[in-house]
C-alpha cells in the first residue's frame, strides 16, 4: 500500500513538472519579446536542475520508498508471528488453569468433608483446643477452594468457554443459603451475618444460580475478611423494576483512590489491618457475571466508617 502511494505521487509529481516545463517553454518561445536575457538564462536553469532531479532523486525516492515498504512487511509479519505465539501461549496457560483446578478442588473438596465430620464428632469427642485448630484449617480449606474456583472461573471468562444457564429464580432464596453457610465462619470473627429480608417478596430475576451465588459469596467472604468487629447486613430491595443486593459492614472501609481499582484482575488494595487478603479475583469475576446478567456492580466506602458493595439485577416484571 505503501510503494502503490509513493509511485501514485511520483506520477502526478512527474506529470506536473512536465506540464509547466511545456508551458514556460511554448511561452519562451511564442513571446521572446517578454523575457529578457537574464530571465532566459534563469528558465533554462530551472529545466536543467528539474532534469538533474528526475535522474538522480526520482530513483533516489523510489529506492526510498521501496526500503521502508519492505520494511513495513517485515514487521508485519513478525507482528503476525509473536501474535500466533500469543494464541499458542493463552491456549496453553488457560489447559494448565482448568487442568491443575480441576485436580486441585477434588482433594481440597475430600479434605472439607472430612474435617467436617471431624469437627461434629464423628471420630469420637474431640478437645476445644483441637475444635480451633480444626476451625482454622476448616477455613483455610474453604478459602482454597474459593481460590480454585477463582482461578478457573477467570480462565473460563477470558476465553469464551463459561457456560451460563439461566433461570428465574429468587434472589432471596440465594442469599439465604448463603448467610447459612458463612455464619459459624462470621461467629467465629465475632461477627453479627444477618440477612434483612424484604417486607414482601421480590420479583424474579433471570440469572445462572451457581454464579449469582458465587458473587454473594465473594462479597459476604470479603466482609468477613476485612472487618475486625460489628456486623455484616445483607439486604434486597426492588427499585425501577431492578432488584438490589447490598452488603454492608462495619469494617476498616476503602479510600476513594482504591475504589476506582477494586474490580480489576489481581488488584490489592492496602487497607492498614492485619486481615486475610484474597487473590484479588473475586471482585473481577463479580463484575463480569453481573454484567453477563444485564446489571451493574459498585460501592460506597469512607475509610473506617464500613462499605457497601451493591449490585443490581433486571427484575422479571409481569405486565398484564
Amino acid at each position: 500500500m505503501l510503494e502503490l502511494t509513493a509511485r501514485q505521487f511520483q506520477k502526478t509529481w512527474n506529470g506536473l513538472i512536465l506540464i509547466l516545463m511545456a508551458a514556460s517553454g511554448l511561452i519562451l518561445l511564442a513571446f521572446p519579446q517578454w523575457f529578457n536575457f537574464q530571465n532566459q538564462v534563469i528558465i533554462f536553469t530551472v529545466w536543467i536542475i528539474i532534469f538533474i532531479d528526475k535522474i538522480f532523486f526520482g530513483e533516489q525516492f523510489r529506492a526510498e520508498a521501496y526500503r521502508a515498504t519492505k520494511k513495513l512487511r517485515d514487521l508485519t509479519n513478525q507482528l503476525k508471528k509473536a501474535n500466533v505465539k500469543l494464541r499458542e501461549l493463552s491456549a496453553l496457560k488457560d489447559e494448565f488453569v482448568t487442568v491443575a483446578s480441576h485436580e486441585l478442588r477434588a482433594p481440597m473438596t475430600t479434605i472439607k468433608g472430612y474435617i467436617s465430620m471431624v469437627r461434629e464428632g464423628d471420630a469420637g469427642k474431640i478437645p476445644p483446643k483441637a475444635q480451633e485448630y480444626l476451625k482454622d484449617v476448616s477455613e483455610s480449606n474453604d478459602r482454597m477452594i474459593r481460590l480454585i474456583n477463582n482461578m478457573l472461573n477467570v480462565s473460563r471468562i477470558e476465553s469464551g468457554k463459561l457456560i451460563i444457564g439461566l433461570e428465574d429464580i429468587q434472589i432471596e432464596e440465594v442469599i439465604e443459603g448463603v448467610v447459612r453457610e458463612f455464619r459459624l465462619e462470621a461467629q467465629g470473627h465475632g461477627l453479627e451475618l444477618k440477612f434483612i429480608k424484604p417486607r414482601k417478596k421480590l420479583p424474579k430475576v433471570r440469572v445462572d444460580p451457581d454464579r449469582i451465588r458465587e458473587v454473594v459469596s465473594n462479597l459476604i467472604g470479603n466482609a468477613i475478611n476485612f472487618t475486625p468487629h460489628g456486623h455484616i447486613y445483607v439486604r434486597a430491595y426492588e427499585e425501577n423494576e431492578m432488584i438490589t443486593v447490598t452488603v454492608e459492614d462495619t469494617g476498616v472501609g476503602i479510600a476513594l483512590e482504591d475504589q476506582k481499582q477494586l474490580f480489576k484482575k489481581f488488584s490489592q488494595i492496602g487497607v492498614g489491618v492485619p486481615l486475610k487478603k484474597g487473590s484479588g479475583l473475586g471482585l473481577y469475576i463479580c463484575r463480569m457475571l453481573i454484567n453477563e446478567f444485564g446489571g451493574d456492580i459498585w460501592l460506597k466506602s469512607k475509610p473506617g466508617k464500613g462499605t457497601t458493595f451493591y449490585f443490581s439485577l433486571p427484575a422479571i416484571i409481569n405486565k398484564k
